[in-house]
């Protein structure tokens, strides 16, 4: 199952809200520092924030 699951890949990564509003933040990276991290090392485009809060 893991096999199966491993070779699906999405067409967009999400980090949440939460994450990139983060207070306080991560002291070793921003947010907008991890997407590029993360679509470096997958070639997966990341988008910041799933919905605005009100």
């Amino acid at each position: 199952m893991a096999a199966k699951i491993s070779e699906i890949k999405p067409d967009e990564i999400y980090l949440s809200s939460c994450l990139v509003n983060a207070k306080p933040g991560c002291p070793y990276a921003t947010a907008e520092e991890m997407a590029k991290i993360i679509e470096k090392k997958t070639g997966i485009k990341v988008k910041l924030k799933t919905h605005e809060y009100h």
